[in-house]
């Protein structure tokens, strides 16, 4: 009988629990992205060990109400190796360089996510892009020598997710290298790229 009772007085507060429970997630999804973002990143990779680490500012612009935006990127990019023995010993090796890109990306999830009312904030979904870049010749270098280290130009296709907040942005990628040219024939190359990006807005 007093099992009775209690499961009696309880019962009101289950539904009431799930109602605050169902708010507070409601609450948690959003679906307001910035027309204009700003953030500073830095680009890890996770594969390739040629693969330059990057660390610099992107400006991203959505184009309308669109799942569609643009991105221009300026960035160092910092090319190290530790395979080997060469003329130069088996000291570690880097470069720095000038990375600029731009980039056109496509949400492609972003409406779905939407209708089942998931969380697209500032973007939070997969997408497709298209990125040109140049890679500049290095302004540094450290125990390498510069015909290994020549820039080069070229353009990748990327499939990639990123998850947004009001201040922070982390994302992973793989991309394929399209097309391009070396400024000399034997520099760094990046045929395929993949990595992980932490960053945070700065407007």
């Amino acid at each position: 009988m007093k099992a009775i009772i209690f499961f009696l007085l309880l019962f009101p507060s289950i539904p009431i629990s799930a109602q605050l429970k169902n708010s507070k997630e409601k609450q948690q999804v959003s679906h307001e992205i910035k027309q204009n973002a700003l953030r500073l990143s830095l680009n890890v990779p996770i594969i390739i060990s040629q693969d330059p680490i990057y660390l610099g500012l992107n400006f991203e612009h959505r184009l309308g109400k669109s799942s569609f935006s643009l991105i221009s990127t300026a960035s160092v990019a910092t090319y190290t190796s530790f395979l080997g023995k060469g003329s130069l010993g088996s000291k570690n090796k880097w470069s720095y360089h000038g990375f600029f890109a731009g980039e056109l990306k496509y949400y492609y999830n972003l409406r779905r996510r939407e209708r089942l009312n998931k969380n697209t904030k500032n973007f939070t979904a997969g997408y497709l892009s298209l990125q040109p870049y140049v890679l500049t010749n290095p302004f540094l270098l450290v125990n390498e020598v510069s015909k290994n280290a020549s820039g080069h130009t070229g353009a990748f296709i990327n499939i990639g997710y990123q998850w947004q907040t009001s201040n922070i942005y982390v994302g992973t990628f793989f991309g394929v290298r399209l097309l391009g040219n070396y400024f000399v024939e034997n520099s760094y190359i990046t045929r395929i790229q993949a990595g992980i990006v932490i960053g945070g807005f700065l407007n």
